[in-house]
């Protein structure tokens, strides 16, 4: 196969030499050394030939989109989430905002239903995890947080008919459940009728650190949807077949277990245990990139300056954890990855770096993820049943 030195392959592209580095750490682009007395990577050309197309398309999609010539085809159409280079709102609200100066509550209804106030009506009774849950927690506590939602949504399924009720407002209403549910199966008996989701978590996790509250219910916010995944196509594929919301959010689930989605929670925080100290960030990127091994929790296409959701978080769990070496070495690594790779934070990267920091249990990251995004799952599901845009595409026969 035909190959290019890094120059090369960043003059092709129009970026830096780094940038190529970075691609080949996230599996972009292959790379291998060369025969020379130099031993040389070289990368090979037809990856740099389709990243080059890729870019190009996309370009031409924009500008073609910006002046109203073509529509986007395949796209779904959604009212919830806006997504634009260092922004991001809900229902037209900032979602930062948002994350500063609304309940979880208040932002799950705001996302169903388009009425923050809502909330008042939808977690008006406080609801329990099935009896059948209940009654024998201990066979369920060596599941992992995702198996334990899909175990308590299935059981509670069978037991809630009025969720097959799939106009708005009684959808709305099974999500509201399905949200409290959820939040016992991992905090169990602090989960309190007069308490809060954050709350309730950081009382399972941290019982000393109150503060800690504000930061579970940013993450949660922050983390509510990401329209464009596997895991919200699946909601909405699911939703689409008349499903209950139960089935929906489980289905996202089943995908968000992926490691093309939520397992990139995992991935980042296993890199965060290669540094042993601050000062070792740096090392471990370089090693990584030596080995041509993949370098997650940073670089976001749709915010190339910086995911600002992250940066919000990062900045709260700043001010929350001084003198906290785990926070020091999130810190560092971030430092050395925005000089190596000039890439951001993402907000899997805050989340993990927030549980670190507050020294929660080991996956609380993959929870306050999967328990956030649930809010934007059960929204799209709503939503499909309204508008009903997602129909099987044909299949077409290519055996033999």
């Amino acid at each position: 196969m035909r190959t290019l030195t890094a120059q090369e392959a960043a003059a092709k592209l129009g970026v830096s030499v780094t940038t190529i580095y970075a691609y080949v750490s996230r599996g972009l682009i292959r790379s291998e050394w060369d025969d020379s007395e130099k031993r040389e990577k070289r990368y090979l050309a037809e990856d740099i030939e389709r990243l080059r197309k890729q870019r190009e398309g996309r370009r031409e999609g924009r500008r073609a989109t910006a002046h109203g010539s073509v529509p986007v085809p395949g796209a779904i159409e959604t009212k919830i989430t806006d997504v634009e280079p260092g922004r991001v709102r809900y229902r037209g609200h900032d979602a930062l905002a948002l994350a500063k100066n609304r309940s979880i509550g208040e932002v799950a209804a705001l996302i169903w239903l388009g009425d923050a106030k809502a909330s008042e009506q939808l977690f008006r009774t406080r609801v329990r995890a099935p009896e059948s849950y209940r009654a024998s927690v201990s066979r369920f506590s060596g599941l992992s947080p995702v198996e334990r939602f899909q175990t308590v949504l299935a059981l509670a399924s069978d037991d809630d008919a009025s969720s097959w009720d799939l106009r708005a407002v009684p959808a709305a209403r099974t999500g509201a459940a399905i949200l409290q549910m959820l939040t016992e199966s991992v905090a169990g008996k602090c989960f309190e009728a007069s308490t809060g989701i954050a709350d309730a978590l950081r009382s399972a996790w941290s019982p000393q650190q109150k503060r800690a509250t504000e930061l579970v219910r940013a993450a949660i916010i922050l983390g509510a949807d990401q329209p464009a995944d596997h895991a919200t196509l699946a909601a909405r594929t699911v939703a689409a077949a008349g499903a209950t919301p139960y089935a929906a959010v489980s289905g996202a689930l089943s995908a968000f277990r992926g490691i093309r989605c939520g397992g990139a929670i995992g991935r980042i925080d296993a890199l965060l245990s290669e540094v042993a100290r601050p000062a070792d960030a740096g090392a471990a990127l370089r090693s990584r990139l030596e080995r041509g091994e993949a370098i997650p929790g940073f670089g976001d296409p749709m915010h190339p300056a910086g995911d600002p959701r992250a940066v919000l978080l990062l900045d709260m769990v700043d001010a929350a954890a001084k003198g906290s070496k785990d926070h020091a070495r999130s810190k560092k690594l971030a430092a050395a990855a925005d000089e190596l790779l000039g890439e951001k934070p993402t907000l899997e990267f805050a989340i993990v770096a927030l549980a670190r920091a507050m020294q929660f249990p080991a996956d609380a990251p993959i929870t306050l993820a999967a328990l956030g995004r649930s809010i934007g799952w059960i929204g799209h599901a709503i939503e499909e049943y309204e508008w009903q845009q997602i129909t099987p595409p044909p299949l077409r026969y290519a055996g033999a």
